[in-house]
């Protein structure tokens, strides 16, 4: 077997999975499978787009599929579907299956912390929940195996990703100067949105917080919305385009619903924003305000003069996978 230590990222988001690479390669998939066998077939040696794959716990199937089993549940990142998406993620990123993979992923902050104090008991069950490594491709393809798995605060990784910096030979060193700033962390997910202040490393707690609001509310809010309005549940398939391409195909002709999205974007945010404001007030005594998350870039403008220090983190969607790909490579390549 190769000794070839390989630090990923992996944001393994109810919405959306990033892998970030050491070599800096990233890339995200949907967070969605669904439990069951194999029943859809490539026709004429069409190139595979429906990926089986067995766990312990039964099989799934993951990529082009209509219907997909909800990750909006509080066990999700304990779950067998969490560890095929992750497994899936991690096929499709043309590692080494021979290569010891040390990982990095996250929980929410109000899930990373339990009453102020680290949640032991839950980190320890996601970290071995995916070093069981018991996924296997019914395809035949080999996956790479987990080694070693660490967990961070969701909110603190993308800070991390922000402080630690490379030097010219490419290693990892910490920003003094940043690091010693108070900065806020707006990090808006898939199920959750996570308000975080740090200032070298500490996090505080009393105006810190987690919001149960994300991009799948809009999501759900979207797919309500084209239920009344056309009297149909949208499949994953026709959901995933409308969130996508503001548009949807009924009975054989595209619909617009830009304007279902945009509604659905302005209620969810205003409750983030409403959040937010409890939390840091006017972050006079901030500073800098940064959006980080998935959908920030499509939203930004919705966000604009929520706070004047605020900014757009670069690359928004990966800044925690970074973050964990960093804290992983600085961490666990000391030992």
């Amino acid at each position: 077997m190769s000794n070839k230590k390989v630090y990923v990222g992996i944001d393994d988001g109810f919405a959306e999975t990033k892998i970030v690479l050491s070599d800096g390669t990233f890339f995200r998939i949907p967070s969605q499978a669904k439990a069951g066998e194999m029943n859809q077939i490539s026709i004429n040696g069409s190139e595979t787009t429906i990926f089986p794959y067995k766990t312990n716990e039964g099989n799934y199937i993951i990529g082009d599929i209509r219907e997909a089993d909800s990750t909006a549940f509080d066990d999700y990142p304990m779950s067998a579907l969490n560890r095929v998406i992750v497994a899936h993620a991690l096929h499709i990123s043309n590692l080494d299956p021979s290569s010891q993979l040390y990982i990095c992923t996250g929980l929410p902050i109000k899930r990373f912390y339990l009453s102020g104090t680290v949640n032991k008991t839950l980190i320890k069950n996601k970290i071995n929940n995916l070093t069981k490594n018991d996924v296997v491709s019914l395809n035949g393809y080999q996956l790479p195996k987990i080694f070693k798995h660490e967990v961070v605060s969701e909110g603190i990784a993308a800070w991390m990703d922000l402080v630690l910096q490379r030097n010219k030979d490419g290693k990892l060193e910490i920003n003094k100067e940043l690091a010693s700033q108070r900065i806020a962390i707006i990090d808006i997910g898939g199920r959750t949105t996570d308000i975080a202040v740090v200032q070298n490393g500490n996090l505080d707690i009393s105006r810190s917080s987690t919001i149960n609001v994300g991009m799948l509310a809009v999501q759900e809010t979207v797919k309500d919305a084209i239920n009344g309005k056309y009297d149909i549940i949208p499949s994953v398939e026709q959901m995933n385009c409308a969130m996508n391409e503001k548009r949807i195909k009924l009975w054989g002709k595209w619909e617009s619903v830009a304007d279902l999205v945009e509604s659905a974007q302005r209620s969810n945010l205003s409750r983030i924003e409403t959040e937010c404001k409890r939390c840091l007030g006017n972050a006079a005594d901030l500073d800098k305000v940064v959006f980080v998350g998935g959908t920030v870039v499509e939203v930004e403008a919705l966000l604009s003069n929520w706070f004047r220090n605020q900014t757009i983190g670069i690359n928004p969607g990966y800044a925690n996978a970074r973050g964990m790909q960093k804290y992983a490579e600085l961490i666990m390549s000391q030992e």
